[in-house]
């Protein structure tokens, strides 16, 4: 399996995903930054603690179907796997992996840029001056949307939430508004 360039028709395809049975999708997302991870172990040590942290979540989620469950523990192991072959990401900013509990869908993406940088820059159109745009992180990511936010120069306000133990997994800003309210 490889990771294929983002189509229309791919992106179509995966909007249009219902797992039946009451399952779920997992989505993973790698990013390449090579400030965030700079070296092959860094950008593993990550990927592994972003797999942990979603095994611990499908542990501790309490209201999944006890079939779900399994679904998802075995999506992980499948992500886990595909991404510790040696993968073609040449002019890729990032990896996106989608797979649903049920074993019917399994496919990973090169990202022509970060999701971040590209939302970052693609929502001032669409907020209000003082608008807030909000991202729910993976662990260690919030010194990256931090700076993607400070270098747009069009955002004030920048904010974080941590978790109850004390890792940060939500940075915001609000759009500046040039009336100053």
């Amino acid at each position: 399996m490889q990771a294929n360039e983002v189509t229309t028709e791919r992106l179509r395809r995966l909007a249009e995903v219902r797992p039946g049975d009451g399952g779920k999708v997992l989505s993973v997302y790698v990013d390449f930054d090579p400030s965030q991870f700079g070296t092959q172990p860094a950008r593993s040590s990550a990927i592994t603690s972003a797999l942990d942290e979603a095994e611990k979540e499908v542990r501790d989620a309490g209201s999944l179907d006890p079939g779900v469950r399994v679904g998802l523990r075995s999506g992980i192991e499948r992500v886990r796997d595909f991404l510790r072959r040696d993968l073609d990401t040449s002019g890729a900013h990032g990896l996106a992996v989608f797979c649903d509990s049920t074993d019917e869908l399994f496919e990973a993406l090169k990202l022509p840029v970060s999701v971040h940088q590209r939302v970052v820059k693609e929502a001032l159109p669409f907020l209000k001056p003082g608008g807030w745009l909000l991202f729910e992180i993976g662990l260690g990511q919030d010194r990256q949307v931090k700076l993607l936010f400070e270098r747009t120069r069009a955002y004030q306000d920048l904010r974080t939430a941590a978790n109850a133990a004390g890792e940060v997994r939500v940075v915001g800003a609000r759009k500046i508004n040039p009336k100053g309210n």
